[in-house]
């Protein structure tokens, strides 16, 4: 379930797929982190790119692909991730789209933000958007994110609105081209 929590983190970065927390034994994953980078810079310099939240180059699969379009001061994401169902027997596909505020730097969305393409989803995206929805509100009801240089990716770090880091802790993503890379259900 850690691995969902991940995708979630990425998800709030303007990039966002959540799920179950099961955090890190004495704290959150933390990256190597350069300079901060704007949202804005990153979308422009990457048209018609996603985003590939935690990039496997062995199987050059993604956790999650993300598109994000910004209109004023308003980032929408859409998410895909395949996840195992309920019971495991079968993977889903799940498409969460979420709407942040740009603001002082950072992308913030707030629980009701957040919502399933599809709202006639059920099984395994329906317990994502609801495990992220009561994830937020224990983080003071929604979640900013940074981003950063880190190498050959970027890095989103998350803080929930009661300032607190939001799990699982950073999360690494690169810009592939449409069609290019795998989702690795997870």
């Amino acid at each position: 379930m850690r691995r969902m929590m991940k995708r979630g983190a990425a998800l709030m970065a303007g990039m966002m797929l959540a799920g179950c927390v099961q955090t890190v034994p004495g704290g959150f994953d933390t990256l190597p982190k350069g300079s901060p980078v704007a949202i804005r810079t990153l979308i422009a310099e990457n048209p018609g790119k996603l985003a590939c939240i935690e990039y496997q180059s062995g199987t050059n699969s993604c956790a999650s692909l993300v598109s994000t379009s910004i209109r004023g001061d308003v980032m929408t994401t859409r998410e895909t991730g395949a996840v195992r169902s309920l019971s495991g027997a079968s993977v889903e596909r799940v498409n969460l789209v979420s709407r942040l505020q740009l603001r002082d730097g950072a992308a913030c969305a707030r629980a009701e933000d957040i919502r399933l393409a599809d709202p006639q989803t059920e099984g395994a995206g329906l317990f994502l958007l609801e495990a992220t929805r009561l994830l937020l509100g224990q983080f003071g009801g929604g979640v900013c994110t940074r981003y950063f240089e880190g190498g050959d990716d970027y890095i989103v770090s998350s803080v929930g609105f009661d300032g607190r880091p939001f799990p699982p802790g950073d999360v690494a993503f690169r810009f592939v081209a449409p069609g290019s890379v795998s989702l690795r259900p997870q």
